[in-house]
């Protein structure tokens, strides 16, 4: 494992500017591409492989655990979007650890380009690059400070912190998102997170039994920059997560409910 965060402030050194981008035809195809997502998604397990690894400041290896989950996303409407409920559960073999109760909402973060959630970002493409020898428009987004944070959030219910988001998306000619790189754009007070970023790989996921494609997460790699306290002299620690997707499967889940006729009196 090595620690290797998506630089978001550096050019890419691949991008072409031929052909010219048309921004907004692309927002156009990855904005309907996420509406077949929201409108089809399907709630699915997958088989997961978690790798963790703590890092000092001086890049020394403080602890590291990996193990083999079932993944669960299930899917519900809230207000005018979609929230996903994740949870995983220990295949045989692999103990439960810290790392492996962390959520960021992987398959619908491509949902970024839905036209409500798009407005809260500023966008600009980029140019023309390949992603694994695939053709791609690069457009990068960063949080408007005029628009609420509603990708992503840490903590709990009760104590929710949104983040403010940049980063970059490599978008195939059909709106697919094929690579998504995000950083959070400043510190989160708790739990002391310095920095931020994940990098997710797409992919097309095809479920037989509905006879639909949908392109879901593949790989996800999360790197935090965290302080052992409050004070900018505490020392700093590098955590990584690598995370690969395989073996989807789709499920439906169904309410029956029985109405009977009330009890007669005796």
């Amino acid at each position: 494992m090595a620690w290797n965060p998506p630089n978001l402030e550096k050019p890419l050194r691949s991008i072409s500017a031929t052909p010219p981008c048309m921004l907004s035809d692309v927002l156009n195809n990855a904005a309907t591409r996420a509406q077949e997502f929201a409108d089809n998604v399907p709630n699915f397990t997958a088989t997961e492989r978690i790798q963790y690894e703590l890092i000092d400041n001086m890049f020394v290896r403080m602890d590291g655990q990996s193990g083999d989950f079932e993944y669960l996303a299930l899917f519900a409407p809230m207000g005018n979007g979609l929230t996903v409920q994740e949870t995983r559960t220990p295949l045989k073999g692999t103990q439960a650890f810290p790392a492996s109760s962390q959520s960021v909402g992987l398959a619908e973060l491509a949902l970024i380009f839905l036209p409500r959630y798009r407005a809260d970002f500023d966008m600009a493409c980029e140019g023309r690059a390949q992603w694994e020898g695939q053709p791609a428009w690069v457009v990068s987004f960063l949080q408007r400070a005029d628009r609420p944070n509603e990708m992503l959030g840490v903590g709990d219910a009760n104590s929710l912190q949104r983040l403010t988001l940049k980063g970059r998306a490599w978008l195939a000619d059909s709106g697919n998102v094929l690579h998504l790189e995000i950083g959070a754009i400043r510190p989160i007070p708790m739990p002391k997170v310095e920095n931020w970023w994940l990098s997710v790989k797409y992919g097309p996921v095809q479920f037989h039994s509905q006879k639909i494609e949908m392109w879901l997460p593949q790989t996800a790699d999360v790197y935090i920059l965290v302080r052992q306290d409050n004070s900018l002299e505490a020392p700093l620690y590098r955590m990584m997560t690598f995370q690969t997707f395989a073996n989807f499967m789709m499920f439906s889940v169904h309410v029956r409910q029985k109405i009977q006729s009330p009890p007669q009196p005796h």
